[in-house]
Formats: C-alpha cells, structure tokens, sequence
C-alpha cells in the first residue's frame, strides 16, 4: 500500500532525506562546457610587383593605403609570370596563399585584404586582359600542379585558364567605367585625369613610361 507524503512516520522521512543525501553527493558535479575553438584565419602574403627603381615608392605608397605587411619585388616589364611563380612556390616567407599585385599597380584610397582577392579581368573595348594589370590570387598547393601542364601558355592564358580551372568568374573592371582604376600608359598624362583619379577611384596602373610622368603627382599624395 502506496503511503501519501504526509503519512510517513518520522523513521522514514528521516531515511529518505539520508538518502537524498547521500545520492547528491555521489552525483558528479557538472563540467562546464570548453567554448568551441575558433579557426584562425588563413594566412595570405601579399606580393607587390615593381618596375626596376621603383621598388621604394611604390612600397611607401602601399604602406599608406594598406595597412598590412605588403613583399615588394621587382618585376621589368618583360619578365615571367611563371618563372616568379615558381620562385614563390619555393620562398618559404611567403604563405600558401597569396595575392600577386602587378607591376605598377598602386592604391590611391584605402585598401582590405579582402577587396584584393576578389577575382577580377580587365576590360578595354571587347577585350579582356587577366595578367598584368589587375591583381590575382593563388595558392602553392595548386600552383604546383597547375603549373607543370601550363608552362606553356603566355602569362594571360595562363591566369585565365587558373581561374577557370577553379570555377572562378572574375568581375570586369575596366579604365573606361567604373571606379576600380585608372590607366597611364604614356609619359604625357592628362594631368586632370590623374587628378581625378587620386580623388575617385582606387588605384592607378602605369607601365615605365606613365609611371615616370606621375611620380610628382604621386610623392604630392604621400606628403599630404
């Protein structure tokens, strides 16, 4: 027979509590859980090219605008995209992931990690031009085996053919629309063009030629 709380005799109402007693202090105490651990963010090198004798300043123009740790190696105009890329695969100072700015592509207005990995083609008329003029992303891991079976390619089929190979569809930017940038590909600019530019959009591009007639208008930026 089932006996209700308030019939119990003091005996076992005593024994219950002993027992209530005894089992809360053999229970284990709860563990507080770890919080989970949060992955650390990919490291990325960030590889800035520069024609010969321009290294300095366009180094200081970066460190202005980007505020990361930026790797500036020269690069003449004629040089390899594939012969650099095997140069970097085998650096171990740089990451496994890194982003290759062209020569001379400079920031004129801040600058994000993120921004220059974006995937992007430049576009002059009907043409679209991969390498050279805007910057690229890249990991070791698949450069190493992209690049042995594409050695072959020029360096603008070359980074086309890696992006498609990645599934990537690169946004189109161009000198003629849009903000991303401005071109000065000879040594008498429009000096109200340039101008514009360091007030609207977010970088400029020169070859040797233009790079020489703007280093006035560029130093001017720097000391402002």
């Amino acid at each position: 027979m089932v006996k209700k709380a308030q019939e119990l005799q003091p005996a076992e109402e005593s024994a219950l509590q002993n027992s209530a007693a005894v089992q809360e202090q053999q229970a284990p105490e709860a563990q507080p859980e770890e919080p989970a651990k949060e992955e650390e963010p990919a490291k990325v090198s960030v590889i800035v090219l520069a024609h010969p004798g321009t290294e300095m300043l366009v180094k200081r123009i970066w460190e202005k605008h980007f505020h990361a740790n930026v790797d500036v190696l020269t690069f003449p105009e004629n040089a390899s995209l594939k012969a650099l890329l095997a140069d970097v695969i085998a650096a171990p100072e740089f990451e496994n992931m890194f982003v290759l700015v062209p020569a001379n592509l400079v920031p004129v207005a801040t600058v994000t990690l993120d921004s220059l990995m974006v995937a992007r083609v430049d576009v002059a008329n009907d043409q679209k031009r991969y390498w050279g003029r805007v910057p690229v992303s890249f990991t070791k891991d698949s450069l190493v085996d992209f690049l042995p079976d594409n050695e072959e390619k020029d360096d603008d089929d070359f980074v086309r053919g890696y992006l498609e190979a990645h599934g990537v569809r690169p946004a189109e930017v161009s000198h003629s629309f849009g903000n991303f940038y401005t071109k000065v590909l000879r040594g008498n600019p429009c000096e109200n063009v340039v101008i514009e530019a360091l007030i609207r959009k977010r970088f400029l591009y020169a070859n040797q030629a233009g790079w020489s007639a703007i280093i006035g208008l560029l130093e001017k930026t720097l000391a402002e």
